[in-house]
């Protein structure tokens, strides 16, 4: 009894081996097929340089008036600024998402770019208006539906609220 039961479990041992060999196998081929897929994906249509035709967007005049404009505001300056904005000082310790400006020095805004979080882009022109109205800060530069103010400082630049919205209205979100 106690020899057959051995040789039984020699048997199950040798099978389950060649099952775990087989199960392997075929998570090895499943994982190419995916990993292929993917790749094919990305080159046929995908936002990577891997696509073909691939081309690397190159800034235009407005995107180099917007560098300018991030230039002069100091690196250790506290800034709000818009979400196509952030990205450009995210290096900074403390960069707020407009409208949230809390303890913010400098306000970067772009009307020409995304309105997001606002809803609708008459809310972002709203909000920015009320800034330039009703607030201590005061603008230092506006030019191509750019704007950055600066906290307790007088206007260097005339920003009328007309102004604002007007050449960017219905751009993008």
């Amino acid at each position: 009894w106690y020899r057959r039961r051995q040789r039984q479990m020699c048997i199950r041992d040798r099978l389950g081996r060649g099952d775990e060999k087989r199960r392997s196998a075929w998570r090895v081929r499943l994982l190419i097929i995916v990993i292929g897929a993917s790749l094919g994906y990305h080159i046929m249509v995908g936002f990577t340089p891997l696509r073909l035709g691939f081309e690397w967007p190159t800034p235009d005049g407005h995107d180099k008036l917007a560098q300018r404009m991030l230039n002069e505001i100091p690196p250790q300056a506290p800034v709000s600024a818009q979400n196509s904005l952030v990205p450009h000082l995210a290096n900074r310790s403390q960069v707020y998402i407009f409208p949230k400006v809390e303890n913010a020095e400098y306000i970067a805004i772009d009307t020409k770019g995304s309105y997001f979080p606002f809803d609708e882009y008459e809310d972002l022109c709203g909000e920015v208006r009320l800034l330039v109205d009703g607030t201590s800060y005061g603008s230092i530069f506006f030019a191509d539906g750019l704007l950055l103010l600066q906290r307790d400082v007088p206007d260097n630049v005339e920003v009328s609220p007309a102004a604002i919205c007007s050449e960017a209205a219905g751009s993008g979100s």
